[in-house]
């Protein structure tokens, strides 16, 4: 956290903003082993669960990054462009 404290989750994590709303709705839809663009769906589609009526998150609002232990990379996680983003919304 932005904070400086550390957690260990497994499955998915929700900090910030309105994140009870967030991991509620996670908690009820996520499914271990999903591929990356139903991940990205389900994560863009929980971020729209902070308002009542909920909203669509577009993706020019988002920054999506994967993190991956097996890249050769010193840096382990990849930010997706924009373009990818939208055609894991639009499948």
């Amino acid at each position: 956290m932005y904070d400086g404290s550390v957690a260990d989750v497994q499955g998915f994590g929700v900090m910030g903003g309105q994140s009870e709303q967030v991991e509620t709705y996670l908690g009820e839809h996520y499914t271990p082993g999903l591929d990356l663009d139903a991940a990205i769906r389900l994560a863009v589609t929980a971020l729209g669960q902070d308002t009542d009526p909920t909203r669509t998150v577009e993706a020019s609002a988002l920054e999506v990054a994967v993190l991956s232990r097996a890249r050769p990379q010193p840096r382990k996680f990849k930010r997706l462009s924009e373009a990818d983003v939208v055609a894991a919304l639009n499948p």
